[in-house]
Protein backbone atom coordinates (compact mmCIF):
# COMPACT_ATOMS: atom_id res chain seq x y z
CA UNK A 1 0.00 0.00 0.00
CA UNK A 2 0.74 3.70 -0.51
CA UNK A 3 1.06 4.99 2.76
CA UNK A 4 4.41 7.11 3.32
CA UNK A 5 4.09 10.63 2.52
CA UNK A 6 7.07 11.79 0.95
CA UNK A 7 6.47 15.35 1.51
CA UNK A 8 5.25 15.04 5.16
CA UNK A 9 7.02 18.06 5.99
CA UNK A 10 4.24 19.93 3.97
CA UNK A 11 1.58 18.02 4.83
CA UNK A 12 2.15 18.41 8.75
CA UNK A 13 2.66 22.30 8.09
CA UNK A 14 -0.32 22.30 5.75
CA UNK A 15 -2.75 19.84 8.74
CA UNK A 16 -1.56 22.19 11.75
CA UNK A 17 -2.42 25.65 9.11
CA UNK A 18 -5.92 24.01 9.39
CA UNK A 19 -6.33 23.55 13.10
CA UNK A 20 -5.39 19.69 12.82
CA UNK A 21 -2.85 18.25 15.38
CA UNK A 22 -0.29 15.22 14.32
CA UNK A 23 -0.61 12.16 16.18
CA UNK A 24 0.50 9.05 15.95
CA UNK A 25 -2.08 6.66 17.28
CA UNK A 26 -0.40 3.69 16.28
CA UNK A 27 1.61 4.60 19.56
CA UNK A 28 -1.05 4.79 21.85
CA UNK A 29 -3.69 2.52 23.92
CA UNK A 30 -7.03 2.29 22.93
CA UNK A 31 -8.21 4.02 25.69
CA UNK A 32 -5.69 7.14 24.75
CA UNK A 33 -7.09 6.55 21.24
CA UNK A 34 -10.70 6.59 22.17
CA UNK A 35 -10.28 9.95 24.49
CA UNK A 36 -8.45 11.50 21.98
CA UNK A 37 -10.63 10.90 18.69
CA UNK A 38 -14.27 11.48 21.04
CA UNK A 39 -13.42 15.06 20.67
CA UNK A 40 -11.95 14.97 16.90
CA UNK A 41 -13.95 16.87 14.84
CA UNK A 42 -11.83 16.30 11.60
CA UNK A 43 -9.28 13.39 10.78
CA UNK A 44 -6.71 12.97 7.93
CA UNK A 45 -4.44 10.60 6.96
CA UNK A 46 -2.94 7.57 4.68
CA UNK A 47 -5.18 4.96 4.14
CA UNK A 48 -4.46 2.64 6.94
CA UNK A 49 -6.03 0.81 10.66
CA UNK A 50 -5.64 4.48 12.40
CA UNK A 51 -8.20 5.97 10.52
CA UNK A 52 -10.83 2.84 12.42
CA UNK A 53 -10.16 5.71 15.09
CA UNK A 54 -13.45 7.50 13.12
CA UNK A 55 -15.79 5.22 14.98
CA UNK A 56 -14.80 7.38 18.17
CA UNK A 57 -15.33 10.69 16.75
CA UNK A 58 -18.68 12.84 17.08
CA UNK A 59 -21.22 11.82 14.46
CA UNK A 60 -20.65 15.56 12.56
CA UNK A 61 -16.64 14.65 12.40
CA UNK A 62 -15.33 13.95 8.48
CA UNK A 63 -12.56 11.66 7.69
CA UNK A 64 -10.09 13.15 5.21
CA UNK A 65 -8.76 9.83 3.38
CA UNK A 66 -5.29 10.03 1.15
CA UNK A 67 -4.85 7.79 -1.59
CA UNK A 68 -1.74 6.67 -3.49
CA UNK A 69 -2.02 4.47 -6.62
CA UNK A 70 -5.07 2.78 -5.56
CA UNK A 71 -8.36 3.08 -3.32
CA UNK A 72 -10.13 0.81 -0.80
CA UNK A 73 -13.64 1.96 -0.19
CA UNK A 74 -14.12 0.36 3.68
CA UNK A 75 -13.79 3.94 5.46
CA UNK A 76 -16.01 5.26 2.99
CA UNK A 77 -18.37 2.97 3.94
CA UNK A 78 -17.95 2.85 7.59
CA UNK A 79 -18.10 6.94 7.27
CA UNK A 80 -21.08 7.10 5.54
CA UNK A 81 -22.65 3.82 7.41
CA UNK A 82 -22.29 5.57 10.95
CA UNK A 83 -23.47 8.87 9.33
CA UNK A 84 -20.02 10.71 9.07
CA UNK A 85 -18.77 12.62 6.38
CA UNK A 86 -16.33 11.36 3.98
CA UNK A 87 -13.82 13.17 1.73
CA UNK A 88 -10.56 11.61 -0.48
CA UNK A 89 -7.43 13.33 -1.86
CA UNK A 90 -5.87 11.15 -4.59
CA UNK A 91 -1.97 12.21 -3.93
CA UNK A 92 0.95 10.78 -6.44
CA UNK A 93 1.76 7.08 -5.95
CA UNK A 94 5.69 7.09 -5.10
CA UNK A 95 6.66 3.75 -5.37
CA UNK A 96 4.79 2.49 -1.90
CA UNK A 97 4.62 5.80 -0.95
CA UNK A 98 2.74 8.60 -1.47
CA UNK A 99 3.07 12.68 -2.30
CA UNK A 100 0.09 14.84 -1.85
CA UNK A 101 -0.49 17.87 -3.92
CA UNK A 102 -0.38 20.82 -1.66
CA UNK A 103 -2.65 23.23 -4.02
CA UNK A 104 -5.28 20.32 -4.02
CA UNK A 105 -5.11 19.06 -0.31
CA UNK A 106 -5.47 22.87 0.43
CA UNK A 107 -8.45 23.13 -0.69
CA UNK A 108 -9.99 19.82 0.84
CA UNK A 109 -9.24 20.62 4.03
CA UNK A 110 -10.27 24.74 3.58
CA UNK A 111 -13.82 22.74 2.67
CA UNK A 112 -13.71 20.80 5.76
CA UNK A 113 -13.68 23.66 7.55
CA UNK A 114 -16.27 25.24 5.87
CA UNK A 115 -18.35 22.42 6.41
Amino acid sequence: DTRTVMNQDIFHEMLTKHGFEIVRPETWSLAMQVTAFAGAEAICGPHGGGLLNLIYTDRDAILLELFGGRTNPCFYSIAAGTGRRYAAHHATAVVDNLRVNPQSLSELLTMANDS
